[in-house]
Parts: C-alpha cells; structure tokens; sequence
C-alpha cells in the first residue's frame, strides 16, 4: 500500500486514541507491506498495523494498493 496522506479523516467511529496511533504508524513512511503471514501490514520502520485498520484506510483513500 502507499501512504497518500499521515491525516486519518474523523468519522471512523474509532476512540482518539486510534486516530493517533494510526497517525504515527502512517508517518513511518511512504509503504505499507503485507507480512508474511498475509494479515497485517508493516510499516518502513517495521512497526504492525491491522488489516482492518488498513482496509478502513483504503476506504478512506488515506492509502491506495500498490499497481
């Protein structure tokens, strides 16, 4: 995936507190990378962030799937 924005848009239904760490993982870099187990996602700096939080994200259009 490819980080388009490290603004996570209000309105998910989520408690600030994801809004914030979801912020800090989105500015670790440009990418997100599947792992190898095919679930979750890793950041440049190697940090996890959930498939879910990313598909919620993808919705978002604050990130959009490699070509």
């Amino acid at each position: 995936m490819t980080v388009l924005q490290q603004h996570v848009p209000r309105g998910l239904k989520w408690k600030p507190e994801k809004y914030a760490v979801a912020e800090r993982l989105l500015a670790q870099g440009h990418t997100l990378t599947r792992m190898a187990d095919g679930a979750d996602y890793n950041t440049e700096a190697g940090e996890v962030m959930s498939w879910r939080t990313v598909e919620a994200l993808l919705k978002r259009g604050v990130v959009v799937a490699l070509v």
